[in-house]
């Protein structure tokens, strides 16, 4: 199986690995991806294309699912070390569930066997894509909810603003725009009457 000449990628992003990453040809991660779906292009090229971490200079660092799997049990497992004693500390007691203070530890192994072959644990999306991957900036979460914008034209462009600035990093995003006022109301700006809602859901479609 050949490798793209792996390379120090570090530049002017602090995030990027210090260390040289193994990276793997298109061809190469479509080949095996098939035989990890057993022959289904359309799962092989949806988990290529959606949640396979890319190397910036080209090729990719994943080669099947599994090593998807392997990423996101370091990180599960990072934070299962860090908390397995936070009873014992003040600041991190408040962060733990009551399920989470009775069940047993977690170990990387064991998160891993759960992730592996997508048998009993699936995370969303953006968790799969983004969890451990130093090429991308994204949430881990896949939806969010902000709040309704204010009746005015500088809330709904903030809004606006706030939409793009989370779509860019991988998040659907719920809100609320019955608080506007509807078409032909009167406003205090120089059109005089507003547009309504519908005109903004519009604008924030095309920011979508």
């Amino acid at each position: 199986m050949s490798e793209i000449k792996a390379t120090n990628v570090q530049k002017s992003t602090n995030n990027l690995p210090k260390t040289p990453q193994k990276r793997y040809k298109k061809e190469e991660v479509l080949s095996a991806s098939l035989a990890y779906f057993n022959g289904d292009e359309l799962a092989a090229t949806t988990w290529m294309n959606k949640y396979a971490v890319k190397h910036p200079e080209g090729g990719y660092t994943e080669h099947t699912p599994d090593d998807m799997h392997r990423r996101m049990a370091h990180h599960f497992g990072r934070m299962e070390e860090r908390f397995k004693d936070g009873i014992a500390h003040p600041e991190l007691k408040s962060l733990i569930t009551d399920y989470g203070r009775r069940r047993g530890f977690l170990d990387e192994e064991r998160i891993y066997g759960y992730f592996k072959e997508f048998k009993y644990v699936i995370p969303q999306g953006s968790i799969m894509a983004a969890l451990g991957n130093p090429f991308m900036i994204a949430s881990l979460s896949n939806c969010v909810v902000l709040p309704s914008p204010l009746d005015s034209f500088g809330g709904i462009f903030y809004t606006d603003q706030q939409l793009a600035q989370l779509f860019k990093r991988r998040c659907g995003v719920g809100i609320d725009l019955s608080k506007l006022r509807p078409s032909g109301m009167n406003v205090a700006n120089a059109a005089g009457t507003t547009t309504g809602a519908v005109s903004f859901m519009e604008r924030y479609s095309n920011t979508t």
